[in-house]
């Protein structure tokens, strides 16, 4: 599926003013931010990928875990969305490789399962956990979690 627009992201029962705030309150926070996308489905991370274009100034993607590592080497990002199931490096693998260097890194998995204690896990180690398929509403609400809080707003200023 091609999204053209904001409005084919979600549904129109979900297009209301509330949603229209938010969406406005989430791209003053993203509009300069850059995110690495980590999927291997190539349908989902273009799909993905459009969405989160929306949103971010830069999106780029990585199809495994090891190229995530190379090019967050040569770049950092400012939140990376990673799946679990990706070749060459599980997910789970990545994240720590990654916060080995970079404690404060927001790291966002998307997966397949809805387990609530699989959620409470990733909630101790900081990581928002985001069910495919990925609506956009559910976005909007992790990433207002995400860079409202202060901690991202500090790591981001100390990068710049």
């Amino acid at each position: 599926m091609i999204l053209l627009s904001v409005e084919d992201l979600k549904p129109d029962f979900l297009f209301n003013r509330a949603a229209e705030t938010n969406i406005h309150e989430v791209r003053s926070w993203t509009s300069e931010l850059t995110v690495l996308v980590v999927e291997d489905d190539e349908i989902l991370q273009e799909s993905f990928q459009q969405m989160l274009g929306y949103l971010f100034a830069e999106v780029e993607a990585a199809v495994d875990g090891q190229d995530v590592l190379d090019q967050w080497v040569k770049k950092p990002y400012d939140i990376v969305f990673t799946d679990l199931n990706i070749p060459r490096m599980s997910g789970f693998r990545l994240i720590q490789k990654i916060r080995q260097q970079s404690p404060q890194q927001v790291t966002i998995v998307i997966g397949a399962y809805e387990d609530e204690i699989f959620q409470q896990v990733l909630a101790v180690q900081e990581v928002k956990y985001l069910i495919k398929p990925i609506g956009f509403e559910g976005l909007l609400n992790v990433l207002i979690s995400v860079l409202s809080k202060s901690s991202f707003r500090a790591s981001r200023l100390l990068r710049q």
